[in-house]
């Protein structure tokens, strides 16, 4: 039976409230981690192994391991598979490769290596990544940004960062008499420490919308708190439920992403996903990896579809200024048109459940 050892640190995720409790919760499906990628993996082997939690497929509970790092790696022995992510991934999968030849070993990555630090820095973290894209057996690639080697024989995998299309479109179907179809007067911006809150707020001071801003970092909000207008009525909510967020992404005038790392890993992939899926109106930093992953993965489908996000020039404040004035300026007839195409887009393209399809085909 297979046993699978992952490389992530389940109790960091947005999921923490939950460690106790059964792995199959009434939460949306997550493409790449979470307790429903955990319930996910259990359909194909007995347990899973994380950094400090243990899951078993006997009872679905979640136990906190108390492991140190040396226990850890001592589990490699015991394990058929291992997952790894990112750059910390990669130097697990080349320590797995020295210690045990006989596990397959699956690599998750979301961008080439951070251009980040001094240039030897840069040159070591190249080095690691190139040895482990030549050690993994598979890759399970988020960004068309992840470059292959060209001697690399692993064999792969590009998806979308996708979404629960299924459990948006029921949460709609169930509250479709109560949610306006029309916006309602503000705008949002979700996500974590990876968002450029300050460029936002500096381009949007003249707005007279107030700006929600939603975030699950408890650490974000004495950051964010400086750039806010209070008397405009801009607010922070932290930890809301998926319900109450699917409500703000469905009457919002416009949700808005704009990535402090856009030049080199698609941050904000998922929430951008999320609101499609909800009907929400997208605006993101265009020629960035955003832009360029939707690009790739709508023409790899070999279909040719209008993506519905709305893409600004890159850095440029008063274009990011004058998008938002464009959409708080929609007709009634407008909106419906914009969050219908939207709604139809994910379920052609950012379906999580064609990402766990591939990911079974890996594992």
């Amino acid at each position: 039976m297979r046993k699978y050892l992952i490389a992530h640190n389940l109790i960091a995720l947005r999921e923490f409230k939950h460690i106790t409790s059964n792995v199959m919760v009434n939460e949306p499906r997550h493409s790449h981690h979470g307790l429903s990628f955990v319930a996910n993996i259990l359909k194909e082997g007995e347990s899973a192994i994380y950094y400090n939690c243990r899951v078993s497929k006997k009872n679905g509970k979640i136990s906190i391991c108390g492991s140190t790092y040396i226990k850890w790696c001592l589990n490699i022995y015991q394990t058929t598979h291992i997952i790894a992510y990112q750059m910390p991934g990669c130097l697990i999968i080349m320590l797995s490769a020295l210690l045990s030849g006989d596990i397959k070993k699956i690599l998750i990555l979301f961008s080439g290596p951070p251009p980040t630090g001094s240039a030897y820095k840069q040159y070591i973290k190249r080095k690691i990544y190139n040895n482990a894209l030549l050690y993994a057996e598979e890759i399970f690639a988020f960004s068309s940004t992840v470059k292959i080697v060209n001697n690399n024989k692993a064999r792969c995998n590009y998806t979308a960062v996708t979404a629960d299309v299924k459990y948006y479109r029921d949460l709609h179907d169930r509250n479709k008499d109560q949610i306006v179809r029309a916006s309602e007067k503000y705008i949002i911006v979700v996500g974590d420490d990876t968002r450029d809150d300050q460029f936002i707020y500096d381009s949007l001071i003249e707005i007279k919308v107030p700006i929600i801003r939603i975030t699950r970092d408890q650490s974000l909000i004495n950051k964010i708190e400086k750039y806010m207008n209070v008397i405009r009525g801009d607010i922070i909510l932290s930890r809301i439920s998926f319900v109450d967020l699917y409500r703000y992404y469905a009457t919002a005038k416009a949700a808005i992403y704009v990535s402090r790392f856009d030049a080199w890993q698609p941050a904000g992939a998922t929430s951008i996903a999320e609101c499609l899926a909800c009907g929400g109106i997208a605006i993101a930093e265009g020629n960035g990896v955003i832009e360029n992953d939707y690009k790739y993965n709508t023409k790899r489908s070999e279909i040719n579809t209008e993506i519905p996000v709305i893409f600004f020039d890159k850095r440029n404040k008063k274009d990011l200024e004058r998008a938002v004035i464009e959409c708080i300026q929609y007709s009634k007839e407008e909106i419906v048109n914009r969050r219908n195409k939207s709604i139809e887009f994910a379920n052609k393209y950012l379906d999580v459940d064609a990402t766990y399809d591939l990911f079974r085909d890996i594992i």
